[in-house]
């Protein structure tokens, strides 16, 4: 085709582009209309104004022509001809993805999938991970999900920008499919190595909040399988925020706990973000409420655990309320035990002041539950005139529950 022959399809299409927009057409017949001109584009770069034109349409009766106009840029290849050619077909083809995403064209995944598998440009690769989420083609959700666990390993040091554009157009996909081996990869971004500036955590937590709902027991898994500390801070976090019913969060909570309580053993270096995960547990536990015997003996372990030192104090001060608000048979037996153990010691002079904290923490959850087999306990405990009259007044506001 010579100069003159393309100046002057440019000329008509330039000239279509506004004399359509200000006649009235009917719908089916402006989709004949703009198939027609895009057709009898002459290049790429009158192609793009056609489909600028069509993406304002938003009808989806285009998606088949956008679907076979992307089927031949693909054979044509993104990167043949000149600079100029390559970056007008590279443009086109982000627009006709963008589009049938837009449009939900569920026929287009394949097509889309090949552009995002063999695509070299990152906004490109992005581009058609969205659509992919979009027209939730589900048979591409594993390699989307694959790919971002990758990308969130390691950085390329060079240059990251790149992984960090398709991590977001992963990361989108992934919420709209809301595909089960997509929440991990899209939890782990928010925790991963992204740049603030990137926005990718950012995006990844709002993605994990709205995802979080039929996934949360797979954050009892990175809580439970994860080797980082940190990673697993993050997931209790999560759970802590989200809207989860009780008994799932109570029993996500349950697992950081333990794995907390495992890794504390040695006193390891990285002791510091251990607690953090236990006392958040804890607290996730006591704020639900949680009356499960399995919780009780989790607190019953830490309660155990005390050395008599300033560094496991707040541990057992805070167990033993949680024993009161837990409330099951194992936890008031337990408290009840515990407070015969220490008139004994109180009897023998051996209780501490450190021992009278404690005792009274004990004495206000055996309050809170009100079990009737700990009225008799009380009552030995109210004749032991060692104790003082701070733990004997908390000994008859205890029994005042009773009546007595």
């Amino acid at each position: 085709m010579n100069m003159n022959k393309k100046n002057i399809i440019g000329t008509v299409i330039a000239f279509l582009l506004v004399s359509l927009a200000l006649v009235p057409v009917v719908a089916d017949e402006m989709v004949d209309v703009w198939m027609q001109v895009y057709q009898d584009a002459s290049n790429d770069s009158q192609r793009n104004l056609v489909i600028i034109k069509i993406q304002e349409l938003r009808n989806k009766d285009f998606a088949p022509m956008l679907l076979e106009a992307l089927a031949d840029l693909h054979v044509r290849g993104l990167e043949t001809g000149t600079s100029t050619e390559q970056f007008d077909k590279l443009t086109l083809a982000k627009r006709l993805i963008q589009e049938l995403g837009n449009l939900q064209a569920a026929d287009a995944g394949r097509q889309i999938f090949t552009f995002y598998r063999d695509g070299k440009d990152p906004d490109l690769k992005s581009i058609a991970a969205i659509a992919l989420g979009k027209i939730r083609a589900m048979d591409y959700a594993g390699q989307l999900a694959r790919d971002l666990a990758d990308i969130n390993l390691i950085p390329n040091l060079i240059d990251p920008k790149p992984q960090e554009k398709v991590a977001v157009g992963i990361i989108q996909a992934m919420e709209s499919m809301r595909a089960d081996i997509g929440f991990e990869p899209v939890f782990l971004a928010s925790v991963a190595w992204y740049s603030q500036l990137s926005g990718i955590k950012k995006l990844s937590a709002v993605a994990v909040e709205k995802m979080i709902t039929n996934y949360g027991d797979s954050l009892g898994q990175i809580i439970g399988k994860n080797p980082q500390i940190s990673v697993k801070i993050r997931a209790i976090e999560a759970v802590q925020r989200s809207t989860l019913p009780n008994e799932q969060k109570n029993s996500i909570g349950r697992t950081a706990l333990r794995v907390a309580l495992d890794a504390a053993v040695g006193r390891p270096e990285n002791q510091a973000e251990i607690n953090r995960l236990k006392v958040i547990s804890m607290g996730l536990l006591m704020s639900s409420a949680d009356k499960n015997a399995s919780t009780a003996e989790l607190f019953i372990e830490l309660v155990r655990r005390d050395d008599g030192s300033d560094r496991t104090l707040d541990d057992t001060l805070k167990s033993l309320t949680g024993l009161g608000i837990n409330g099951s048979e194992s936890a008031v037996t337990f408290l009840n035990n515990q407070l015969l153990d220490y008139n004994e010691r109180q009897k023998a002079g051996k209780n501490t002041d450190r021992d009278v904290r404690l005792i009274r923490e004990l004495l206000a959850s055996i309050k809170r539950i009100k079990s009737p087999s700990s009225q008799a306990v009380l009552f030995r405990t109210k004749f032991v005139e060692q104790y003082d009259t701070s733990v004997l007044r908390d000994v008859n506001d205890a029994l005042k529950v009773y009546g007595n």
